[in-house]
């Protein structure tokens, strides 16, 4: 006999309330969780600023090859790229920042 315990699928909600309800009320542990995107996925600051820029076309090509890959929309993988980019530029608070700019290919390399 099969010890494991066969997961339920977990359902699909009209509303956020009957979703609210349904995970207030039910032991999740009985429910499939690994089709679901994780939280950090999700973008949930508002996007009020846009830009225009020009690149090589294989370059786009790959950027737009990598979101499919990972199930997401080109624009939004390009603006985690920027903030992966971002992050590792941040200085530890006890260093003063340097005066020199920063070329875009030591960001992308």
């Amino acid at each position: 006999m099969n010890d494991k315990k066969r997961l339920k699928r977990f359902p699909q909600f009209e509303t956020d309330s009957e979703a609210e309800d349904f995970v207030g009320k039910a032991d999740l542990s009985e429910y499939d969780f690994s089709g679901f995107t994780p939280l950090s996925r999700f973008e949930l600051q508002p996007k009020d600023a846009s830009i225009n820029i020009r690149l090589p076309i294989n370059q786009l090509n790959a950027v737009k090859a990598e979101a499919v890959r990972q199930g997401i929309p080109y624009q939004r993988f390009i603006r985690e790229l920027l903030q992966r980019g971002m992050e590792t530029l941040r200085l530890p608070e006890t260093r003063t920042p340097s005066r020199e700019p920063v070329r875009a290919r030591e960001i992308l390399t």
